[in-house]
């Protein structure tokens, strides 16, 4: 190209012609493409797929406006839609989508603030179940129960297996930071279940660490 651009240029500008010629290339670069819902995805984010990134993906590049149009049945890994991003649209075998946030909550939340046993909150593949934290008195899930992006109100604090299926997807959701998720998932009396990013394997942390919250849902 830098040719090309060099034999149309008067003899002084034409030491300029590796120059624009790098221009042009960034611009190409930069433009990027578009995803299957006609979206803008710039190249940098296609680089970082292809060679790692641990915190790039299309919602740190994109404006990060949950969508407020639900997800359709047969809605693939990456697509944003039912107010955030698919991490999974065959949980368990079972057909499942399962929907993150585009971000974490605002602020590192407590699991609960006292050391002392939540009844109803063992179940360690499905966070809707572990009723027994959808209140006050559990902070990061009263948060995710809260929740209100893109219009749904279903959000939920995942379980221990959710989460760990989220970490896997890490590269497609972004925007996590280098710490210890909550799970709703209890472990004792006093610790909750919580994954590391990244790494994906479950810990115990005593239930008044304030720790991150990722908050997903499970579209009807």
């Amino acid at each position: 190209m830098a040719e090309i651009i060099r034999g149309n240029l008067p003899g002084y500008a034409r030491r300029l012609a590796p120059f624009i010629g790098l221009v042009l290339l960034l611009t190409t670069l930069l433009a990027g493409c578009r995803n299957n819902a006609g979206a803008v995805i710039p190249s940098v984010w296609l680089f970082n797929q292809r060679f790692g990134s641990p915190v790039t993906s299309p919602s740190d590049i994109l404006s990060g406006i949950p969508s407020t149009q639900e997800c359709p049945a047969d809605a693939i890994i990456q697509d944003q839609c039912g107010g955030g991003i698919v991490f999974e649209n065959n949980w368990l075998e079972g057909g499942v989508i399962l929907v993150s946030a585009l971000a974490d909550e605002d602020r590192l939340l407590q699991w609960k603030p006292t050391l002392t046993s939540t009844a109803d909150a063992g179940d360690f593949s499905d966070g809707r179940n572990n009723v027994g934290t959808f209140n006050k008195r559990h902070p990061a899930s009263m948060s995710c129960q809260k929740k209100k992006a893109g219009g749904f109100k279903d959000w939920y604090l995942p379980s221990d297996r959710e989460m760990r299926a989220l970490m896997l997807r890490y590269k497609t959701v972004g925007k996590f930071i280098f710490d210890y998720y909550w799970t709703s998932s209890e472990q004792t009396e006093s610790w909750g279940a919580a994954i590391p990013f990244p790494g994906g394997g479950g810990v115990s942390l005593n239930k008044n660490l304030p720790q991150p919250v990722r908050c997903i849902r499970r579209p009807a």
